[in-house]
């Protein structure tokens, strides 16, 4: 099953300081390292990963900015990683799924994000706020945190 991912599991899979850190490299090692579970990517999400995890505010230490881009150069050439690149179809499925569910500003991103990943066919989204994505009855949510085994 191929399924997107959310930027807080590559942040918590990246910064080792986060409590988040080691159940989320156990769900990798168990669910996607052995083939049972495929990842993709957007762009987008990867530039929210370099933009926190670079925040020297959030973490102590925070990654470099060398460091971040070189991770998340690696999660976007990855062989066994699908790149979701946008469709041109893609805005006017985030409109809509903004109107269907009556989401407001704070919600664009996510919004976007769910309406890239279903406009590329995928319905499993690997997340650690689940309830960010609940809405979105589309989708299976895979939480690596609280029980993504």
């Amino acid at each position: 099953m191929v399924c997107g991912v959310d930027a807080n599991v590559l942040i918590y899979s990246a910064i080792e300081s986060m409590p988040e850190h080691e159940a989320v490299i156990s769900f990798f090692e168990r669910r996607v390292l052995t083939g049972e579970l495929s990842c993709a990517v957007t762009f987008p999400v990867l530039l929210e990963f370099i933009h926190v995890t670079t925040d020297p505010k959030r973490f102590k230490p925070a990654l470099t900015t060398d460091e971040s881009l070189s991770i998340a150069e690696q999660y976007w050439n990855a062989a066994d990683w699908h790149r979701l690149i946008t469709k041109p179809t893609t805005g006017s499925r985030a409109i809509a799924l903004l109107r269907k569910h009556k989401l407001g500003r704070h919600r664009l991103l996510d919004t976007y994000f769910a309406a890239t990943l279903l406009e590329s066919g995928i319905k499993a989204l690997i997340t650690c706020n689940t309830d960010d994505f609940k809405i979105f009855d589309e989708f299976e949510l895979i939480d690596p945190v609280k029980g993504g085994w």
